[in-house]
């Protein structure tokens, strides 16, 4: 099966791979009469639902951070474009168990498209053996409103700035966190452009509160994952990614969607084959909370995802990340950093 988008956490690190690395030793994006009404889409395929869509609103409600010094925030942003988002790499499914699926990834080669030239990298991904594929491009929608979430000055609808056909909350819009109630009514809304309008509606949520900072897996163990379970209001699923390779070429990772109950469960059989297939340097575990909803658009479907993402520190057995300064993540004697993978070897 060709993957259309990588589900978050799988191709980006963690915010901060230096608080990571500290964990990490063997033991730690016209209305009217022509508007398309939206329709829930909350449901147990999020994944599925993102990775077809061309167009993506986000309500993200970010924690506070620390070591970047900033607080806690609400960002709303989006785009849509004339396809569906597009990866270089094949996934396969290798086994799936209590809401959580194995992956393994293959990368294709296309050294011989192009008569032997490869895929132009600034406009073309290789999406299968010698198979180049124009990236989608972004859309005009015409002006968007957003509705339901709080700004500095009162609860009024406001509209999204856009530069390049990305849209954003900026200017002199300033959201306030959370800014929105747990099952309250949010709604973004296109006047339309390059495609006919739409409004698409979901709920609010709550921020995602986990229940451990840290975690780290092994061959032998299960990873159990807890979180503060959500109010009746609540219509929201919770998603988790695991990647243990993103240095040096990703070789497989594990999502998870499952209701939000405040636990999941990834078995011990699923986390040892995710490390056999390859361990890199500042693995990842990430965990979402979302409640979505869709509007059709002549190219497909565009979403709606109002969520709430946590990357806790995270850690395989037996392995050390590190970054090549042996200030910031030393290597124990005898051993020095392999900065491909980002590991000490």
């Amino acid at each position: 099966m060709l993957a259309v988008v990588a589900p978050v956490g799988l191709t980006n690190c963690s915010s901060s791979e230096k608080s990571n690395a500290a964990g990490s030793g063997g033991s730690g994006n016209e209305g009217g009469a022509g508007s398309q009404g939206g329709t829930s889409a909350t449901g147990s395929t999020v994944f599925s639902l993102l990775a077809k869509s061309v167009g993506r609103f986000f309500i993200k409600l970010n924690p506070a951070d620390t070591e970047l010094g900033t607080a806690a925030n609400t960002t709303v942003d989006g785009t849509v474009k004339d396809g569906a988002e597009l990866a270089n790499y094949v996934e396969t499914p290798v086994s799936s168990e209590g809401g959580c699926t194995l992956y393994k990834l293959t990368a294709p080669s296309c050294a011989n498209a192009n008569s032997g030239a490869g895929c132009d990298v600034a406009t073309q991904v290789c999406t299968a053996t010698d198979t180049c594929t124009k990236y989608p491009v972004k859309k005009n929608v015409g002006t968007v409103t957003v509705t339901g979430v709080e700004t500095s000055t009162g609860t009024a609808p406001f509209t999204l700035t856009a530069v390049a056909n990305s849209y954003s909350a900026g200017g002199d819009v300033t959201t306030v966190y959370p800014g929105f109630t747990e099952g309250s009514a949010i709604k973004v809304t296109a006047a339309g452009g390059d495609y006919p309008g739409f409004e698409i509606s979901a709920k609010g949520i709550k921020q995602l509160v986990l229940g451990a900072s840290s975690y780290q897996i092994g061959t032998t163990t299960p990873l159990n994952v807890t979180w503060t379970a959500p109010g009746s209001a609540s219509d929201a699923r919770v998603q988790a990614t695991v990647n243990l390779s993103h240095h040096g070429g990703s070789k497989g990772y594990i999502a998870c969607d499952v209701a939000d109950t405040g636990s999941l469960t990834i078995s011990a059989a699923q986390i040892a084959g995710l490390i056999n297939m390859g361990v890199a340097g500042f693995p990842t575990l990430t965990v979402i909370r979302r409640s979505t909803g869709t509007a059709a658009v002549t190219s497909g479907q565009v979403v709606l995802s109002v969520e709430s993402s946590i990357s806790p520190a995270f850690a395989v057995e037996g392995y050390t990340s590190c970054t090549g300064d042996e200030a910031v993540t030393p290597c124990a004697t005898g051993k020095t950093c392999n900065t491909n993978v980002k590991l000490c070897q």
